[in-house]
């Protein structure tokens, strides 16, 4: 409960920063979508990508679509550290988390999918 009675939500979010900034940084979201991956509803597969983590491989369920960007490797900051296989990196919603936010780093995007990934964001921060 919070200070005024309120219920308090929390959930773990994974995501990728894309740029820092001196008090916060923009990160794109991972999601599962509830294990449907983007074939969930009202989720736009061309804005998503599969990550998977290095020395596993890239799933993608049967009853998705297909995605036009390639799936990105990450590099796991620790050996235990494990992504769900249905999880999609959403390049069409940007989060900015305030540094002072508790955060724990799980990997980075692997050096031979970093291209790929530079591609896919560049577009998406164009103003």
């Amino acid at each position: 409960m919070g200070k005024f009675g309120e219920p308090i939500y929390s959930t773990i979010r994974r995501m990728v920063v894309v740029k820092v900034f001196s008090d916060c940084s923009w990160c794109f979201p991972i999601s599962t979508y509830g294990g449907q991956g983007v074939a969930k509803s009202g989720v736009n597969p061309s804005k998503h990508a599969m990550v998977y983590m290095t020395h596993t491989r890239p799933t993608r369920s049967v009853h998705e679509p297909e995605m036009t960007k390639e799936p990105l490797e990450v590099s796991p900051a620790r050996y235990d550290e494990r992504l769900d296989e249905m999880s999609r990196l959403n390049f069409g919603k940007i989060y900015t988390v305030e540094h002072n936010v508790k955060v724990l780093p799980i990997g980075e995007i692997a050096s031979r999918s970093m291209s790929k990934f530079l591609n896919y964001a560049r577009p998406e921060l164009a103003i």
